[in-house]
């Protein structure tokens, strides 16, 4: 039963979550900070309280005089550019208003740029109001998808080089984004399914050793694979990384988070113990392996 009840808890959030929205609709977080969720108009980002920074990064930034002439020829391939941010996120914050400037200084017409702002709320995390992120794979903010001549790649979090290179080298078809194991095993997933990418596992492994940034680059994908109850490809996610990074508790206790929740309570409070075992000090994970054994 408990199982039951913590995924209808993801599924009623998703099924909320995913309805029509107006455009550059405002929430209030539970810290009481105003952002937008859903899809915006730039202008909205020129407004109290988010001009602050959009405004002065904006101005400030300058882009490089030597790319322009590159830029403006780069342009006339692009058919449409789709941002996906966060006006709570720092990294939104900085990337989004230089990459505007660049698309302003391009040409490129605001009618080929859809801007989409997601939450940071647990359950709806990395998600929209309207639902404009399922099966994009967007699992770092900003995520600028470029769109041309039929052809699609992304600029993940940052540039690689700077937002000037980086959008010609996606013109020309040679670039590899940030986070590219992500998009390798996302691809994965959705070319040949959970069943035969569960069978590759040592595959992956090997594959993403000392190629992941950090231990957080597959955490956070399989956050938000957990949060969009696609409990089964975050199981393998957890896994892989837990074998990526075996002195890190958390790879161990967020693998048992997804045990929990598909009801596997044995391996559950496994994966808990063996992250007890890392960070004696979480106490929520004690907490937690008691609940499991007194259920």
């Amino acid at each position: 039963m408990k199982k039951l009840l913590l995924i209808s808890c993801l599924m009623s959030v998703q099924v909320g979550f995913g309805q029509n929205t107006p455009l550059n609709r405002s929430f209030i977080d539970n810290s009481g900070i105003p952002l937008l969720l859903g899809e915006i108009t730039a202008p909205a980002l020129s407004e109290a309280p988010y001009a602050t920074w959009f405004t002065k990064e904006f101005n400030a930034y300058q882009v490089a005089p030597s790319e322009i002439k590159n830029l403006k020829e780069a342009a006339k391939a692009i058919d449409s550019v789709t941002i996906f941010m966060g006006t709570w996120c720092g990294d939104s914050k900085r990337e989004v208003p230089r990459f505007l400037k660049v698309m302003e200084t391009m040409g490129i017409e605001n009618n080929k740029i859809k801007i989409v702002c997601v939450d940071k709320a647990a359950n709806t995390y990395k998600q929209s109001p309207g639902g404009e992120q399922i099966g994009l794979n967007i699992h770092r903010v900003p995520t600028f998808i470029v769109s041309h001549n039929k052809m699609h790649n992304r600029i993940v979090e940052s540039p690689v080089e700077s937002l000037e290179l980086d959008l010609q080298s996606i013109i020309n078809n040679s670039y590899t984004p940030n986070y590219n194991c992500v998009a390798t095993f996302d691809q994965s997933l959705n070319t040949h399914g959970i069943a035969a990418t569960q069978k590759k596992q040592k595959f992956w492994v090997d594959q993403f050793k000392g190629n992941t940034k950090s231990p957080y680059e597959l955490n956070t994908y399989g956050y938000v694979l957990m949060y969009a109850v696609q409990l089964p490809a975050a199981l393998e996610v957890f896994k892989i990384n837990q074998k990526l990074y075996p002195d890190q508790y958390f790879t161990y206790s967020n693998l048992g988070k997804v045990q929990e929740l598909l009801g596997r309570t044995k391996e559950a409070k496994k994966s808990y113990k063996r992250a007890l075992s890392l960070a004696p000090e979480q106490g929520w994970i004690a907490s937690k392996i008691k609940s499991l054994e007194n259920d």
